[in-house]
This record gives C-alpha cells, structure tokens and sequence, in this order.
C-alpha cells in the first residue's frame, strides 16, 4: 500500500474497455441517375433536358469498429461490406432536329460494395453519442438486365424508330466518396445517414456522361 500523510491509500484497478464491435444495418436505398454536359456540341442541352426518376429500395450491411482511443473513443475507423439495389430511368428530349428525338435509359442495378471510413463523435457520452465521417468505397455493380439506352425518333408522318445502344452500359466497378452522419444509443442502436458524392458510370468513350448518387437512411445494431 501506498500511504500519504500516514493514510494508506488503496490502488484503483482501472477497466479498459475496447471499443470494438460487429455491426449489422439495414436501410432505405435512394439512388438518383443524372446527365452531365460533356462538351459543347449538342450534349449540354441533352444534360438540362434529362430527367431522371429516383429509385427508392434497400441496403444491407455488415462491418466492424475499431477505435484508435479506446478510453476516449472519439475517432473511429470503420469496415463494412454492403449489399444494395437501385432501379433508375431517365429520359430526355433532343430539340435539336426536324424530328422529335426522345431518349430513355434505364436499368436495374445490384451494389455490392466495400467501404472503409472513418467517423468522428461531435457528442461522446455513454448514453449518447453523435458522429461525422466520411471515407471510400469500391463498388461491384452488377445487372439484372441489359442496361437500354433508347433513342426514339417521332417523324412526320408518324413513324417511330427505336435504336438499343448497347454502349451505353454502366460501369461495373466505380468509385464513390461518402459523407456519413449519425446517432447512437445505449451503445447499440445507431441512426445513420449517408450521401454518396456523385460517381460516373457511363464510360469515357460513349457519347454521353451520366452520374449516379446515392443517399442512405436506416438503423445498425452493434454487438
């Protein structure tokens, strides 16, 4: 024992706590297919006419925290495999000819992805916390059907033409940034956020350019 002024003083064990754990998630998907103005001849005015339907369906997920600071816990660098949908269709409208020219272009797409980022707790308290983070994936995207891009052309008289351009399918592996948000409590459920920085997905020799975004919503469990 230890003593001070002739009292002796008791030594503290103190408990480490390692701040590590599974996590599983699920969500809301919501994915969103825009043109981009690739150069100045004709494809901008096809990029301002596009419009694109959003796609609402899930996501999946498994990953695993890893704290640097164990005791203080507030910068956390995670791992997650990921499994996600998106169903998307856009249409534009090619004003530049005699003839009305209609585009359409959808597809469905299935996401695996492999993501690491890290996240850091604004809010650091046992029952509470609350986080930003942003990070990387890399997305495996595979798809149920060929992709279509379909150029219709309406003449007059009224004679309609549909061509498929089999370019026009997406990129299978991309790159995306994500910006993270979220709460959690009791050290186990987790509210969470996450938006996705456009990605191109058209590929560098096709005539148009068109992007993909995602944002995600849904609950994690940690272990």
């Amino acid at each position: 024992m230890t003593t001070i002024n002739g009292i002796e003083i008791e030594k503290v064990k103190v408990e480490v706590r390692e701040a590590t754990g599974f996590r599983v998630g699920a969500g809301v998907n919501v994915a969103n297919l825009s043109y981009v103005s690739k150069d100045e001849f004709g494809n901008e005015m096809l990029a301002k006419n596009a419009r694109s339907s959003p796609s609402l369906k899930y996501w999946v997920s498994v990953g695993y925290d890893l704290a640097k600071n164990p005791l203080a816990g507030r910068m956390v660098f995670r791992g997650d495999i990921s499994f996600s949908e998106a169903e998307l269709t856009t249409n534009t409208h090619d004003y530049r000819y005699s003839s009305d020219i209609d585009i359409w272009h959808t597809f469905k797409q299935h996401n695996i992805t492999l993501g690491l980022s890290g996240i850091y707790h604004l809010y650091n308290k046992e029952k509470i916390k609350i986080y930003i983070g942003s990070g990387g994936r890399l997305n495996f995207a595979f798809y149920q059907y060929d992709s279509e891009f379909n150029l219709t052309t309406e003449t007059d008289p009224p004679i309609t033409d549909t061509f498929k351009l089999i370019d026009a399918e997406p990129r299978k592996l991309f790159f995306s940034v994500p910006f993270n948000a979220g709460i959690v409590l009791n050290k186990k459920i987790e509210l969470r956020i996450m938006y996705c920085l456009p990605a191109t997905l058209s590929h560098d020799n096709f005539i148009y350019k068109y992007d993909i975004r995602y944002f995600q919503g849904g609950l994690v469990y940690h272990f």
